[in-house]
């Protein structure tokens, strides 16, 4: 599970393009190795994305991302300490909800949910991939720049549950 923060530039109503630079924080695994727990905390780290949507009238956006996240982990295996990391290229469709449409500060909601390529590795053990569902929400705040380009400061709750990996010889699954 990720956490992010990002920038985004967008228009007020039509087509429109947005660009994300963020951090992403509180991203943690558990799961079973071999019959032994694995768990680990993600150490907090960059995350970028590109969408390209359409602004309806109504308030509503509609649009496609791509996105890609990347955090070293630390954690326990079998009460020893593993190093390793985590990282996912993500295709997601986003709806979101724009309050106060035109305003200088413009509020919004969203959800989004696609396919995560995630892959980790961990050190001594091996790495491995897996695609799985994803599911994201979203909110933040729009700064209005210019009449066609607004400054999105935002937060996103990022999952990619049920990924299974083969260590070793070993499946990891959580």
């Amino acid at each position: 599970l990720l956490a992010g923060a990002g920038g985004v530039a967008h228009a007020a109503e039509g087509w429109y393009g947005r660009a994300d630079v963020g951090h992403s924080v509180d991203g943690s695994f558990e799961g079973d190795y071999a019959g032994d727990e694995l768990t680990t905390d993600f150490d907090n780290d960059w995350m970028g994305g590109l969408g390209l949507g359409y602004a309806f009238q109504n308030g509503f956006r509609a649009e496609g991302e791509l996105a890609y996240r990347y955090n070293d982990a630390e954690g326990t295996l079998d009460g020893g300490d593993v190093e390793g990391y985590a990282r996912s290229w993500s295709a997601m469709a986003n709806l979101y909800y724009d309050f106060n449409r035109g305003g200088a500060i413009e509020p919004y909601l969203g959800v989004g949910v696609g396919a995560a390529r995630v892959g980790a590795g961990v050190d001594g053990f091996g790495a491995d991939q897996d695609t799985v569902l994803a599911y994201q929400a979203l909110a933040g705040l729009a700064f209005s720049i210019t009449e066609r380009l607004d400054l999105d400061i935002g937060l996103r709750y990022f999952a990619a549950p049920d990924t299974e990996f083969t260590f070793s010889g070993a499946e990891v699954s959580g």
